[in-house]
């Protein structure tokens, strides 16, 4: 079985923005994970596990794409859920066009028996989760509210397999679709 996704690659200027980020949050007493900025990206669709020949029915679904390049700013540092955070990330404004973008992709994958998902989608890209709260991180997220990461063009997106590791997720690109 292949862990796959498909996702949006953010720029490097992006990357090192997230990094100068983490660094800041690393000063609260909470025990964080952080994502490597190195590896981080917009999930669009998370797939899950899948046989070896899916990952060929996959691929050849999304040849089919047909999309419109858009632009996308991230702006401001945020909790998943303000009562039981477990995630630090920062949301994308797009005007829905990432959401649309999802919702093509699972058209394409839902005759090859990928299962669309209910909840709402929102862009994100994720700075770290929480393994334990401490209120200095609130004082921290709180203060990259109007963080300005910038915005960049999505023209493509990238079919990814990820195999976890205790020192993190390793990705290997399957796939690039460009639109």
């Amino acid at each position: 079985m292949v862990r796959v996704f498909i996702a949006v690659e953010i720029p490097e200027e992006f990357r090192l923005c997230l990094g100068e980020v983490q660094n800041e949050l690393k000063f609260s007493k909470a025990h964080l994970n952080f994502v490597d900025p190195a590896i981080a990206h917009i999930t669009i669709k998370f797939i899950g596990e899948v046989a070896p020949d899916k990952v060929t029915s996959i691929k050849r679904a999304l040849e089919a794409m047909k999309f419109s390049p858009y632009e996308v700013a991230f702006r401001g540092v945020f909790f998943n859920n303000s009562s039981r955070p477990r995630v630090i990330w920062t949301p994308g404004y797009d005007g829905s066009r990432s959401s649309d973008l999802k919702v093509h992709i699972e058209d394409l994958l839902e005759p090859e028996g990928i299962m669309r998902e209910k909840r709402k989608f929102q862009p994100h890209v994720t700075l770290a989760r929480i393994k334990r709260f401490h209120p200095s991180l609130a004082e921290s997220v709180v203060s990259f509210g109007d963080f300005d990461f910038g915005s960049f063009k999505v023209g493509s997106i990238v079919f990814k397999s990820s195999i976890l590791k205790p020192e993190g997720p390793v990705y290997d690109d399957l796939m690039e679709v460009e639109f």
